[in-house]
Parts: C-alpha cells; structure tokens; sequence
C-alpha cells in the first residue's frame, strides 16, 4: 500500500476496520470525513488569516525621506568626493570618478543636549555601514558607496575656481607707473572678484617698480609690453592686491620668486608664442612642460601633473593654503627646495619613486600633513625638510637612508611612531620630539619601528 500520512493511514485502517466487521454504516463514515474535513478547512482558513496579518519584511520605507535642509544639495569632501541629495536618494562620486545612488531606507533623529542629529540610513541589513550623519547642519560622517569619510564636508566645491566668476569690467591702458598708480587712487575700493583690468604698454626702459593703493584688485596685462622680465612691486603688501597677471611673448626669464606670496593671485597667462615657457590651467611650465615651476597661491583647483614633467622647482608650491591634495605621477625625478613650504591645508603626499634626496623644508610647515609615503629610492633628507608638520602621528624612512639632517623632524609635537633603518646618520636635533634622535644614537641604531608611549621610547 502506498505510504500515507499518519492521520490518513489511521483513518484507512478504521474504516478497512469497521468494514469488515460490519459495524460501520456509510452514514457514519460519512460523518467522520466531514468533521476531518471541517477541521482541516478550518485550520487552512487560520493558517491563510495570520498569514495575511503577517507584515512582510520592511526593506523598504516609502516614507523615507532625505531631511529638507538637505534636498537639492551637494557637498564635497577636501580630498575630492562628493555627494548629492534629492528628495529620496543620494548620489555619491568618489575621489576616482565613481558614480552610484542609493535610495534613503530610513532616518533616525536625535536632539538633545546641544546636539541636533540626523543619521540616514541606506541599508537596513547592517545598520553600522551605508550611513550619512547630519550634526548641527554639518555633514559629519559617511559610509557609503566606497566613501568612508569623518569632517571636512563642505557644500563649497574645491573643483570650482571662484575666479572663474570675476568681473573684470573694461581694460584700462596704462604707458607708465605713475600714471597707473594716480588712476586706481581715484578709484573705488573693489574685491578680488571685480578687479580692474590694467594693461601696459611697458619697455624694458621704463621703471621696474609700481605702486597699488590699498583695496584695489587688479589683473595685469603686460601683453602689449615688450618686457624680458616681470616688473617688481614697489611694496610687499601691493601683491596681495594682484589677482591675474598676462605675461607676453618676449619675456625671456620666469623664476617661482617672480609670483612669491602673491596670494590672490589665481590667473596666469602666458602668451602662446612665448618660445620658453607655457602655462596650463594657470600652472606655469617650462616650454614643454617638463619642469613646473609655480602654482599660483590662490588657485583653488586640485592640481594633476601632467606626466611630461620631470622636475617641480623650489617655491613651486609655497604658500598655496587652498592645495588640500596633489597628485605627482612618477616621472618627477626632483622636488626643489620648499616646494610645498607651508601648504597649510596639505593632508598628504606620495613622493614618486624617481626622487633620491628630500631638500630643505620642501614640506616644512605643512601643518595639516597626517601621512607621507617616502619612496625607497630616497637616500638623504635634509634639514628642516619637514619642520613643523604639527600633525603628522607616524614616520615610515625607507632603509635606503642613510642620513637625516638637523631640524629635518623639528616641530612635530604628535610624531609618535617612526620606522627607520640600522645605522643612519641623525643630527641631535634631527628628531627634537622627545629626544628620539638621542634614544636612537645610544641604542645602537637598530632599525625597526619605535613607539613613544609612557614617556618612553621602545623598539617593537
């Protein structure tokens, strides 16, 4: 007989029973199938009334929605990614060029204490991960879409140049110093963003030296000059006061110096037919762009070097407090002297393999610099190379040092782990936080990676 459920094989066999003893009547049998039955309809009915009570997993919350304050909005992180809100959805692009959304499952709201917060969240499986916090009308953190970023969001985009927005109003021709200087003093107080258009008509034998007043913004034009040099302000404070300058084709020498701290100034234009040097996004090259020889201090565009170049000059950077991040493909060979000196907004830096030596105060004063990648080609680093980088935690020098000059870690109060190879040259003061460059010289000069914790340097 072919195998039944229990209930059923126990039914078969009472009436197989009661059949043949003849104490069955259909009429009772009958009775019984209909009160099986019933039962079984009835439990069906139960089973498909809870079932349809039952709510369905919520994966999902059609309600869900991004915060008003925070609709129609992008904020950008210093480092390049960015995000963007509409009414239910986010899109995040990363630093690399990554685009994805996501759509807001649910929000969570905390105001208490000072604190006004908001958490959005975008995957309700894992509630530690896929989230963006909104404190205080700041975005505070953000895990999501390969972004796992804490602070520094801003809805000011570091990819826009606010120069591109000037208004520079009608170009005024000027022939000689005085005669520019007596103009702008009858002339209204401006900002950088509406500065006045000067163009010369300038000799190599006329005066070097000019004047602007106090709070008026200009763009120099020397185009129509036939100059072989830049001419040189009369006072420091006058080049703060120069946001663009137009560089003709018969200069013949350009030094870094030439633009030191000019910091407004985010426009340089050479001419075309200038045969020694170009520029590039307002980057000043040599004619071929093989050696970068100044980033303008006020530029706010992230900088990309192009792969032609071989060498960044010294002063090269200095200064440029709006440079958050750069990127140096591995062609450059050689980083001059304080070519990144007191980029204060600097977070990091990869030196290319290429570069053998690190030159004096190259990243002194990078006071937001919390990680640096020392390539192992480098052999020497020099002096004050990077002074007062206040924030930096941890070191990692490559065994292919062989010597630290003075003052090359000084003003590094946060320097708290360094790995260094045997037997390096140390000055006394090379290391001045918490003595390590005394701890090392009289421990033999092992390498390894020394930890400063309990008032105490120990090897690991």
């Amino acid at each position: 007989m072919t195998n039944l459920p229990p209930v059923w094989e126990d039914n078969q066999t009472m009436i197989n029973l009661m059949a043949s003893k003849g104490r069955f009547t259909m009429k009772k049998v009958t009775k019984r199938f209909s009160i099986f039955f019933g039962i079984i309809a009835l439990s069906a009915i139960i089973v498909c009334f809870c079932v349809s009570c039952e709510q369905e997993p919520n994966d999902t919350n059609p309600d869900a929605e991004i915060p008003a304050e925070l609709q129609n909005t992008t904020w950008y992180h210093r480092e390049g990614d960015s995000i963007s809100f509409d009414k239910t959805k986010v899109t995040v692009k990363t630093q690399s060029g990554t685009e994805q959304s996501f759509t807001v499952k649910e929000t969570s709201s905390f105001n208490e204490g000072g604190y006004n917060q908001i958490i959005l969240f975008f995957n309700l499986d894992n509630k530690l991960t896929d989230t963006i916090t909104y404190r205080n009308g700041e975005i505070t953190f953000v895990s999501l879409g390969g972004v796992n970023k804490a602070d520094y969001w801003s809805m000011d985009d570091p990819n826009d140049d606010p120069y591109n927005n000037i208004n520079p109003g009608e170009v005024h021709l000027f022939t000689d110093s005085y005669e520019l200087t007596t103009w702008l003093e009858n002339q209204p107080a401006n900002d950088k963003y509406t500065p006045y258009v000067i163009k010369f008509k300038f000799e190599n034998t006329d005066p070097k030296y000019y004047r602007i007043p106090n709070d008026r913004y200009v763009i120099l034009d020397f185009s129509g000059s036939n100059l072989w040099s830049l001419p040189e302000m009369y006072r420091a404070d006058d080049k703060t006061l120069i946001v663009g300058i137009i560089i003709p084709s018969s200069v013949t020498s350009i030094h870094t110096l030439d633009f030191y701290h000019y910091k407004n100034l985010a426009i340089i234009n050479i001419d075309e037919n200038n045969i020694y040097y170009s520029s590039d996004q307002n980057v000043v090259y040599n004619k071929n762009k093989t050696i970068l020889i100044t980033f303008p201090q006020g530029k706010s565009n992230p900088c990309i070097i192009p792969n032609s170049v071989t060498s960044i000059e010294e002063y090269a950077f200095s200064y440029c407090s709006n440079l958050t991040s750069i990127t140096i493909p591995s062609s450059v060979t050689s980083i001059g002297e304080r070519a990144f000196y007191d980029c204060s907004n600097l977070t990091s830096i990869t030196i290319p393999p290429g570069v053998t030596s690190i030159e004096k105060f190259t990243f002194g004063n990078c006071k937001s610099l919390t990680s640096i990648t020392i390539p192992s080609n480098v052999t020497y680093i020099e002096g004050d190379a990077f002074s007062y980088c206040s924030n930096l935690t941890s070191i990692t020098i490559p065994s292919s040092v062989t010597s630290i000059g003075e003052r090359a870690f000084l003003g590094c109060p946060r320097l708290t782990s360094i790995t260094i190879g045997s037997d390096v040259d140390i000055y006394y003061n090379s290391f001045l936080s918490y003595n390590f460059s005394e701890y090392y010289n009289n421990t033999g000069k092992l390498a390894g990676t020394y930890v400063y914790k309990d008032n105490n340097w120990t090897k690991q």
